[in-house]
């Protein structure tokens, strides 16, 4: 036992050398050598043990190293004692390398890497069914009652790709058509934010586990790297715009609204947040829920939300 432990200890102090020096791909391989890792353990999966060290420190290009060491030939013999007894699929890892890109905002390689994987990978492994059941990432959130019993295919391949055609049109894109795409891209951010239908798309994980205090705000928090990703605080650039160029289309003027209303207020509509008293929740911020109520009455959007939300004085 006293000679394991040694050995964990030993890999784990140059696992630590290694990340310092820059060299991920060893010191990952070290650190699936521990046999008590509690870094890599800690309550998770084995489907995410297997990922864990390199979506914590890694990028793209250290899974497309990782990649290429799993299949070299000819390794020498320290590679050989490095390479782990039971490797995960080629299309774990690249699933990796996706979501890495996609928190980025890099669509283009995250649809180009998920081609890669085969389609019905999403629902047979980890829990990607579980959390990523909607029909597309640009569906209005606040619609969920009528998606919120069907069970939707996972299918990132087609999902990253009608983002990246988004962010590819906005570049030219005006008017109401901009409007439209804008509404869409907030809705692509918002939907992938940390509590919300797809923040699986980002995230492997938020458990108790993971750090402590309110993370709301920041979707899939690295602790070694202090990286945030999708937030809901910038979907509301792109809501903000779609308001500004809707121009007559009363309907994405409405959506655009409710979402800035819901951005404003995310800490008081999250049901993740337990608040102990009256005097500890925030005050609801009304500016955004009057121009709907003043200037967008009449619109399907404001209809469905005075039929759902009882708690919202309309008058």
């Amino acid at each position: 036992m006293k000679n394991a432990d040694d050995m964990d200890e030993l890999c784990l102090y140059h696992s630590r050398k290694f990340i310092k020096q820059g060299d991920l791909l060893t010191a990952g391989l070290l650190e699936l050598k521990i046999k008590n890792n509690t870094f890599l353990s800690n309550g998770s999966s084995e489907y995410y043990q297997q990922i864990a060290f390199w979506d914590r420190f890694g990028s793209p290009n250290d899974i497309e190293d990782l990649l290429m060491f799993k299949h070299k030939k000819n390794k020498t013999p320290f590679e050989q004692w490095l390479t782990p007894t039971k490797w995960a699929n080629d299309y774990v890892y690249l699933d990796l390398k996706g979501t890495m890109a996609f928190r980025e905002n890099d669509f283009k390689t995250a649809y180009q890497t998920f081609k890669k994987i085969p389609k019905n990978f999403w629902d047979t492994n980890y829990d990607f069914k579980s959390y990523l059941n909607i029909p597309s990432l640009t569906y209005n959130p606040q619609f969920d009652t009528l998606t919120v019993h069907k069970q939707y295919p996972v299918d990132k391949i087609a999902w990253v790709k009608e983002a990246y055609d988004i962010q590819e049109q906005l570049k030219t894109a005006q008017g109401i058509q901009r409007a439209k795409l804008c509404l869409q891209m907030g809705n692509v951010i918002y939907n992938t934010s940390i509590n919300k239908r797809c923040w699986m798309m980002t995230s492997y994980g938020w458990h108790y586990f993971e750090p402590s205090g309110n993370i709301l705000n920041q979707c899939c928090y690295q602790p070694e790297t202090k990286i945030n990703y999708q937030t809901i605080d910038k979907s509301q650039k792109y809501y903000s715009e779609a308001l500004k160029n809707a121009g007559k289309d009363q309907e994405i003027a409405a959506q655009a609204c409710l979402m800035l209303h819901l951005c404003k207020n995310k800490d008081l509509y999250d049901d993740q947040i337990d608040y102990y008293g009256d005097d500890e929740k925030p005050k609801l911020n009304k500016t955004y829920l009057n121009i709907l109520r003043k200037k967008y009455a009449n619109t399907q959007t404001f209809a469905y939300l005075r039929s759902t939300c009882s708690d919202v004085n309309f008058k």
